[in-house]
Parts: structure tokens; C-alpha cells; sequence
């Protein structure tokens, strides 16, 4: 079942750090209301813009989210928010 997507950063509480990839960081988050664990990541639209790669990200949120609840070895894609230069990805 999809989460709200309308999720805001102060609905979650990091827990802690789980990893870094190309664009971000992941950490693992606990939704405050429900105590459900989720992944987030962050990326930095800042150095996204920079990089030129605002076409990647946004690729990316569009694959995940076109594949929720299709298959089983791709992550869901729950929810998105921005936070100023942040973007967030909930899965």
C-alpha cells in the first residue's frame, strides 16, 4: 500500500545512515505516525543543477514510480517532497 504522497521531512525521524550513491545519500527513516521504516534519499538539487543531471533524477523518480507494486526486485517509490536545495526520495 502506497504511503501519503504528500509526506513532509518532519513526519520522519532518521535513524541512521545506510549509504551514499551517485546523486545522494540514503538513510533510514522511521515514519513518526505509523513507525514504519522506510529508505530516503537525499539529493542535492544544488549540485544536480550544477552537474547537469536534472534529467537523471528525474528519470529515476519517473521509472520508480511507473514500476510501484510491478515488480518485485525495484524498490517502490512511495513518496517524493523537496526541503529548500533537497530533494527526498521515500521508498
Amino acid at each position: 500500500l502506497r504511503l501519503s504522497l504528500k509526506i513532509k521531512a518532519r513526519q520522519l525521524q532518521n535513524t541512521k545512515d545506510l549509504g551514499e550513491g551517485a546523486y545522494g545519500q540514503v538513510s533510514l527513516a522511521k515514519e513518526i505516525a505509523t513507525d514504519k521504516l522506510v529508505a530516503i534519499k537525499e539529493v542535492d538539487m544544488e549540485m544536480i543543477v550544477k552537474l547537469q543531471k536534472e534529467r537523471h533524477i528525474l528519470r529515476e523518480k519517473n521509472l520508480l514510480d511507473s514500476m510501484f507494486e510491478k515488480h518485485n526486485n525495484i524498490i517502490n517509490l512511495l513518496g517524493s517532497f523537496k526541503v529548500s536545495n533537497f530533494s527526498y526520495f521515500q521508498s
